[in-house]
């Protein structure tokens, strides 16, 4: 159903509204990393000898890694070594890991450019005026446990897919907890 689709999934899945939706590509991830200077991580789930398209192997130690722009798009892409759940996992922290070094006190001077860069990845129904108050919002968030939920439940593996099988009591008073009504 496409992104329609999915935020109606979702809303009826949590009872929250769904305002837009940003579909982040990986066009332009590589410039926007060298633009960067690069970029350093903290890789949740050591990688070795994984296949790659091209015919090339990749490995990602676990820990603090550093990436330039053809390494970081090997690294969100590689899907060979670890389960879809963890390759999403691996996504959320090197968008997060962008997302800090776009607006840190070094480069915060470019980030008009930079977030110009990074808008070209994206795929939005938001109007620019709407992205920017996005942006400046989500750049004041702190990157706490706090800001980042997941619905509970357990991994599942379907037609050699993985998908998350939902715990709805345990969601429930996460969604609570998460409104505010504990």
């Amino acid at each position: 159903g496409g992104q329609a689709g999915a935020i109606s999934t979702v809303e009826r899945f949590t009872g929250l509204p769904i305002n837009h939706v940003i579909v982040v590509g990986f066009t332009g991830l590589t410039s926007i990393v060298n633009d960067l200077g690069g970029l350093t991580l903290n890789n949740p789930t050591p990688l070795k000898n994984c296949s790659y398209p091209g015919g090339i192997k990749v490995s990602f130690p676990g820990g603090n890694i550093s990436l330039n722009g053809t390494t970081a798009l090997e690294y969100v892409r590689v899907r060979d070594c670890d389960t879809d759940i963890q390759r999403e996992e691996r996504q959320q922290v090197f968008l997060s890991a962008i997302k800090s070094k776009i607006v840190s006190p070094s480069l915060m001077w470019k980030a008009p450019w930079n977030g110009a860069d990074l808008v070209g990845a994206l795929s939005t129904d938001m109007s620019t005026i709407d992205l920017a108050e996005f942006g400046w919002l989500e750049m004041n968030l702190s990157q706490s446990k706090a800001d980042h939920w997941v619905l509970a439940g357990s991994p599942v593996t379907y037609n050699g897919i993985d998908y998350i099988q939902n715990d709805p009591a345990a969601s429930a008073a996460q969604l609570k907890a998460f409104l505010g009504k504990h």
